[in-house]
Formats: C-alpha cells, structure tokens, sequence
C-alpha cells in the first residue's frame, strides 16, 4: 500500500512540475509575444511549452492505465479468493481426511511433536528458513527435525516425504 501511495505521490508531483512550467512557459510565450521578441526565441519557448504539455499527458495517461490495471488486478484478486473458498467448502472434509492421515502416518512413524510440525510445513512447500521463522526456532533445528523425520520415515527426503502422501491419492498415468 505504501509503495501505490509513493506511486501515486510520484504522479501528482510530476504533473504538478509539468504543469507548473508549462504555466510559466505560458506566461513568458505571452509577455514575449507582447513585447516584440524574435520569432526564434518564440519558437524555443512554445516548444518548452508543448513538451511540458505533452508531459502531462503522459502523466495523465499512465495513471488512468496504472489505475486501470489495478482494477483489473483486485478484480482478479477477489475472483481468485472467492474460488479458493469455494473450493475450501466443497473439499473440506477430503482436506481433514487427508489431514488425519498425515497425522496418524506420523504417528506410526514415532514422529515428536516438533518433528510433526516440520514435516507437515514442509509437505505443505515451506522452506526451512520460513519454518525456522514461523516456529521461532534455527534453520539448523529444523534441518536436524527434518533429518529425524526423513529417517524415521525411512525417506530420503522432501519430495519423497511430499509424495509419499500424493502417490495413492492422484490418478496414474
């Protein structure tokens, strides 16, 4: 939010520039005019005038297509939830099912508590530096809990831990 806000004070601040020299080019193209200057040092000035003009043009043009994708992007965004939820409603059940599961495998694997934790977020993609900020814990514990649950489980891995739960529930080839 702050960054659309710093975009948005950006635009006005340069549309404000814009149009405050194109006010003075203005005002100077008319006193001069008044006064009897050359056609030359007209013309440099008018060209300053239209280029600031043409700068706020541009100012006004990316902010209306800014304002236009942002629209599209929150649109997006709210369709995007309201699927998630759908979603969520209609396999609520499957998703416990699955959850009980996972848990009563790590049960027979003698997984602790913690051990438990790690797997479960990893299975779910984090990273062992998310998990070690979410459990308020090292990188290095949650490597060692990884290790013990890969070992209990007799896995060499993540991916085999992750697939170890996916293998039977996806359809083969």
């Amino acid at each position: 939010m702050s960054n659309d806000l710093s975009d948005r004070a950006a635009m006005t601040l340069m549309f404000g520039l814009f149009f405050l020299i194109g006010g003075v080019m203005l005002f100077d193209v008319v006193t001069d005019y008044r006064e009897g200057v050359s056609v030359a040092h007209l013309l440099v000035e008018s060209v300053v005038l239209l280029l600031a003009g043409i700068g706020c043009g541009v100012v006004v043009i990316r902010t209306y297509q800014a304002r236009r994708s942002l629209a599209t992007l929150r649109n997006d965004l709210q369709h995007a939830q309201r699927r998630a939820v759908h979603w969520q409603r209609e396999n609520e059940k499957q998703v416990q099912g699955i959850a009980q599961s996972i848990k009563a495998q790590f049960a027979v694997w003698g997984y602790t508590e913690a051990e438990s934790d790690v797997a479960l977020l990893l299975i779910k993609g984090l990273s062992h530096r998310e998990i070690a900020s979410l459990r308020d814990t090292s990188e290095r514990t949650v490597s060692h809990q990884a290790q013990a649950a890969y070992r209990k489980a007799s896995l060499p891995g993540r991916t085999a831990l992750s697939a170890f739960f996916l293998e039977d529930m996806l359809p083969g080839r």
